[in-house]
């Protein structure tokens, strides 16, 4: 390997030996009598031996409710005690699924996150709406804003209406109307319709 280290970077070398002194064990290491190792004796920086940190992927309103946990519980246990009753897009996640298996998997990938939050990466939704859109909801004949999407399920987009109202509603069902009108600014009186 080419030598691109610099000062107190860790490494990983080879040891070609190990040698008995009257101070004790030493591993050693060639040196060709030299107090520098070669570059052929250093097979590469310790973070090139390290798995790799997986990615939790959250959707953007899954990672607004685990923010909301984090400021609202210090403790994982107290937190997913709350899930069931306070977060609609993470008890989904985490206690909506088909299986025991999957609940139990989605919960193990949730406790990651939890003690590491730098593992979450927020990804784009998959469909055309946004949380924020204005849209017309058909079926109820009135107009809506997105707040939300759940995966898995056939009402999968989550929508609020102007009387307070909140439903799911298929993506069939929606016309949409206008991009990002509504205003999260204004949090002690609620949202905003613009």
């Amino acid at each position: 390997m080419k030598n691109n280290y610099k000062q107190g970077d860790k490494a990983v070398v080879e040891v070609s030996g190990i040698a008995n002194t009257p101070y004790g064990k030493h591993a050693a290491f060639m040196c060709n009598n030299s107090h520098y190792l070669p570059d052929d004796g250093i097979l590469g920086k310790l973070e090139d031996f390290q798995p790799k940190e997986d990615k939790i992927k959250f959707t953007p309103e899954e990672k607004v409710e685990f923010d909301g946990l984090r400021r609202s519980f210090i403790s994982l246990h107290l937190a997913l005690s709350d899930i069931k009753a306070e977060y609609l897009y993470l008890n989904k996640r985490l206690f909506g699924n088909s299986s025991s298996e999957e609940n139990n998997k989605a919960q193990i990938e949730f406790t990651k996150a939890w003690e590491k939050p730098s593992r979450i990466v927020v990804i784009k939704p998959e469909h055309r709406f946004e949380v924020g859109d204005l849209v017309k909801v058909k079926v109820d004949n009135k107009q809506a804003v997105v707040i939300g999407f759940l995966k898995n399920t056939s009402f999968s987009i989550h929508v609020l209406f102007s009387d307070g109202i909140d439903a799911l509603r298929k993506e069939s069902q929606l016309e949409f109307i206008k991009r990002n009108a509504i205003s999260w600014e204004d949090k002690q009186n609620g949202a905003v319709i613009l």
